[in-house]
């Protein structure tokens, strides 16, 4: 063996050995799962991003009818009860709607820059042929230097990545980037779970709107017999029977109104629960009622524990932390690019001058030189980017004041509001009725004083019903501003202070 292949060989072994040991394993990188982030409604499990599914996309979509077919257009949504309750309609909102897939897969176009940014360089393979005569050359022989013919193989290899630390720094990148869209995706949850719980009270005030327009219609309709009844026994009164069926019509025509309020409703939350057919059976169950009140918070502490519990607050921070990783990671794109380039030679003399053909072993190592493109427009980029995402999340940190602070108010009129709505006053309004109605009847009072009785009654009833529904959904939606279950839970100390981002 010559002393240039054994020093050869020795080369290889310690050049290329341990590339081939970091590349392989480099190779297979991990699916990363992030941390389950706590959600409005999920504050105990808290919302996990799994990995995607092998899709089952139907090929040849030419209509809603072709899509529908596909086993990711609506998944597991069959056979799901017609009558549902409020903890099955959060759960159903969570599992179901589209919209909230449509964030999933967000997540997942991350978690694919992740993977995608973990892959090493592939190597280039060129394979060459030297000192090939021209027509009329003359070939090569031992007294003339011109050869002889040498075929050249040679594998490239890009070793910056893993010199500068390109892979690791994208990769981190890619990492927080995931962080990222797994709270946006959280912080979708919160808005739909506020969504659905906005319409699911919706639909239990206009069910009690509609319980007491149809109560009030059976009445008006009850005195009507009565004074159709007086008249037939030669009783006078047919300018108050007039009265009375037009109060009859204007009863129904608001009952049709309530019962299209009705419908609008149960149409707003069926696409919110991922339900795509329509179903007349679907229908909610639950109670308007409110047994006991939680006394409104100050905004100090809900504010406080608003800047550390949203989701959306969270994404900001986590991406300032991906701003500055990809800051880092274009200032060792500027660095330069470096390949190593082993390969072997071949010099065919056996069938020209009878000598042994030549095998040489070749090693190249090229790099650019980063003399003018020092990458100072994707540096300058990513700085600006990072500054932007400063200032995004004091951005979002003034909405999220001026929110908590709207929600709060709201909340703390609902809580007046239905505190001030004694059940003592809903009994003297019907009371008041009652004998109206007594009286009208032994001839004491005139019509109207009846109508005014049982107008001044169904108002009372009906502001008490919109009392409730306001209540709950400001309570919802105090809660959905700071981003979990706080109102009645306990605070955080005032001494506590805020998560603080990152520092430039």
């Amino acid at each position: 063996m010559s002393d240039g292949l054994r020093w050869g060989k020795v080369l290889l072994r310690w050049l290329v050995t341990p590339f081939a040991v970091s590349v392989v394993g480099c190779a297979s990188t991990p699916i990363y799962i992030p941390e389950p982030i706590p959600a409005f409604m999920r504050e105990g499990s808290g919302i996990a991003v799994a990995p995607p599914e092998t899709p089952q996309y139907q090929s040849g979509v030419q209509s809603v009818k072709d899509a529908e077919k596909s086993k990711d257009y609506n998944p597991k949504a069959e056979n799901r009860p017609s009558v549902i309750s409020l903890p099955q309609a959060i759960e159903e909102s969570i599992a179901y709607n589209l919209r909230l897939r449509v964030g999933m897969e967000k997540v997942q176009a991350a978690r694919a820059d992740l993977t995608n940014s973990s892959i090493i360089p592939n190597p280039t393979l060129t394979a060459d042929t030297q000192f090939q005569p021209l027509p009329g050359a003359h070939p090569y022989q031992q007294n003339n230097g011109a050869g002889p013919l040498q075929y050249d193989g040679l594998v490239s290899f890009p070793i910056d990545w893993f010199i500068f630390g390109k892979r690791k720094t994208a990769m981190e990148a890619s990492r927080l980037g995931v962080d990222v869209a797994a709270a946006d995706f959280a912080d979708l949850v919160r808005k739909q779970v506020a969504s659905t719980l906005d319409a699911f009270y919706d639909i239990l005030e206009a069910k009690a709107q509609i319980k007491l327009t149809q109560v009030d219609l059976e009445d008006l309709k009850r005195i009507e017999k009565i004074k159709t009844d007086q008249i037939k026994l030669g009783g006078a009164g047919l300018i108050e029977l007039d009265r009375i069926k037009l109060a009859v019509v204007d009863a129904q025509r608001e009952l049709r109104r309530r019962e299209l309020t009705l419908f609008a409703t149960r149409s707003k939350i069926r696409p919110m629960l991922g339900r795509l057919q329509v179903d007349a059976q679907f229908d909610i169950t639950g109670e308007l009622g409110v047994t006991g009140t939680v006394p409104a918070p100050s905004y100090d502490e809900v504010i406080l524990l608003a800047e550390q519990s949203r989701p959306d607050i969270l994404s900001d921070m986590r991406d300032i932390q991906r701003a500055q990783a990809a800051v880092r990671l274009e200032e060792r794109k500027a660095y330069p690019i470096v390949n190593f380039q082993p390969g072997l030679s071949y010099q065919q003399t056996k069938f020209i001058t009878g000598l042994p053909s030549q095998r040489f072993l070749d090693f190249y190592l090229s790099s650019t030189l980063p003399t003018t493109d020092r990458n100072q427009g994707g540096i300058a980029k990513a700085q600006s980017d990072l500054r932007n995402r400063f200032m995004t999340l004091q951005a979002d940190l003034t909405d999220l004041r001026a929110e908590v602070e709207q929600a709060v108010e709201t909340y703390r009129v609902a809580l007046a509001t239905i505190t001030a709505d004694d059940p003592a006053t809903l009994k003297a309004a019907k009371d008041v009725r009652d004998k109206t109605e007594e009286a009208w009847k032994a001839g004491g009072l005139k019509l109207l004083d009846l109508l005014d009785a049982q107008r001044a009654y169904r108002d009372r009833v009906r502001a008490s019903i919109s009392s409730q529904a306001d209540y709950w959904r400001a309570l919802n939606r105090l809660n959905a501003a700071i981003g979990i279950r706080a109102v009645g839970e306990e605070l955080p100390p005032k001494d506590k202070e805020p998560a603080q981002p990152p520092k430039k």
